[in-house]
Order: structure tokens, then sequence, then C-alpha cells
């Protein structure tokens, strides 16, 4: 089944590996373009999927599909402590069924003793330190050997699972970008380069993805977005100009006075005189 020499580099593509004691209450969203799987050594915490929450502990795991925002959190008093591997390719998803995960089946369990436990951390540090791709390979698909020896049948049914807040999972990466737009447009610390970590892209990935559906940059299109809102508070509301410019992310009114006349060739208090 895990026969290395019948693969190619298409059918699995390893991106990154490596092992992090979280700090309390540490927690993570963003949404990626590859799968990522996590096992929990030591420790618990939280992942959300599918609007359920599900708490883990050691021996347990969990994967993201490409193309969904990842949520999870550590734990206050009992943080757990994990290792994770980034990858895709043509076999990803029918190699994650092996080990009984699919998008409807996203938590892994395995009986936590100390020996699988040390193997697993061992194995994830020996991909991340690997000098060159087809070791990681072998190393990988030692790993993955072992977690389809190691894992229990009806995993998910010893799961806790409790009632989550409605999931924000996104199908396509312009629906993450315009999501971070409409929910950070009023942050005066919302960025490029923020809006890229969140969604897990590269800036230049992230540039090219905006520019490609939308035919201009991400910066652009929250600025747009910035004096669009803008436009709306000017000419439904009194609210002071300076008011309005803290309200859509400027903490400087003269530089939002500026933006905004450069997009709507006028000014906002133009603007809203001729309302």
């Amino acid at each position: 089944m895990y026969e290395i020499m019948q693969l190619d580099q298409e059918d699995l593509v390893l991106y990154y590996a490596g092992t992090e004691q979280c700090s309390p209450l540490h927690s993570w969203k963003s949404i990626r373009d590859h799968f990522l799987f996590h096992l929990v050594f030591s420790g618990k915490g939280v992942v959300r999927v599918n609007g359920q929450d599900f708490h883990l502990t050691a021996g347990q795991g969990f994967v993201f599909f490409p193309g969904i925002v990842t949520d999870y959190q550590a734990d206050k008093e009992d943080p757990w402590y994990y290792g994770w591997v980034g990858f895709s390719g043509k076999k990803a998803e029918s190699l994650l069924q092996e080990i009984g995960l699919d998008r409807q089946n996203t938590i892994y369990t395995a009986q936590p003793t100390k020996n699988f436990i040390r193997k697993v951390e061992r194995l994830i540090n020996d991909i991340a330190r690997a000098p060159h791709h087809y070791l990681k390979l072998a190393t990988w698909y030692y790993l993955w050997y072992l977690l389809d020896s190691s894992k229990l049948a009806e995993d998910n049914k010893s799961i806790k699972k409790t009632p989550g807040k409605e999931a924000s999972f996104f199908t396509t990466y312009y629906e993450a970008v315009e999501y971070y737009i409409q929910k950070n447009y009023s942050n005066p610390n919302a960025s490029i380069q923020e809006m890229a970590r969140w969604i897990g892209l590269s800036r230049t990935h992230l540039s090219s993805v905006v520019r490609q559906k939308y035919g201009k940059s991400p910066r652009d299109l929250l600025i747009e977005y910035r004096m669009i809102k803008a436009r709306e508070l000017l000419t439904t509301t009194i609210l002071p100009v300076g008011d309005i410019a803290r309200s859509v992310g400027y903490e400087d009114p003269l530089v939002f006075s500026r933006q905004f006349k450069r997009f709507f060739k006028k000014s906002p208090k133009k603007l809203r005189q001729k309302q």
C-alpha cells in the first residue's frame, strides 16, 4: 500500500512539518491551499469543524482540507503539544482515507501509548529536517503506515462533541478575501500581509489570486471597500468626517480625505453637500 517507488512527485507533495508546545489559549484560524494534519502528543485543545467543537487529547489528531478555514485553540490549563505535516498531491485524499479521514470525518484517534507518541514525534521532526524530497517522502510513508496501523475503529464515537458557533468555512479563496475585508476594513491595523497570513497564502500568491478574480491588487480591493463604506456613512449619517475616517480604518482624517478624493474625484465634504 505504501510503495514509494510507485509514486511520482505529483502524487504527494510535502510542504512542511514541525512540532510546537502551545501557550495557554493559543489559537489559529486560517485557510490553506493544501492538506494539514496535526497529531496531539500531550495536553488538550478544541477544534471547530462544521459548527461542532471537538475536544481532543493525546493520541488524537485532525486534518484540514484545502480551501476550508482552520479554527482551533489550546486549552487554558493544559495546552496541547502537537506535531503537524502539510501536503498536497493527486493521491493526498486517498491517502487520508487510508487512515480513516475524509471531508466528513476529519478527526483521527489512536491509542496514546508512549511508544506511539514518541515514534510519531520523531518521524515528524525527521521530515522537517530531511535534506531532500525523496528522504522526506520515505519518512512520511513510514509515518502514514504507523498512523494507519495504530488508528482505533469507530474513533469518532468516543469524541466529545458540543454545539459550536456558525462555522466560518469558505469554498474559495475569493470568499475568504471578501470575508477578511468585510470584517477588518474598520481596523487600522488591517494589512495585506495580515490578510495573506490569515488565509494561509504568501503575499505574492494572494496578490495573484485576487488579480485573477478582480483585476486589482488586494490593497486596492481593501481601499475600495473602505471608500464605499465611507460614502455610505457620509450619505446616511451626520457623523463628522473624522469619525467616519476612523470608522473605516483611517486614524488620520487628512489621509482619509485624500484617499477619498482620489477615489471619488471629490472631497468627503463636497460629496455630502450634494446629497
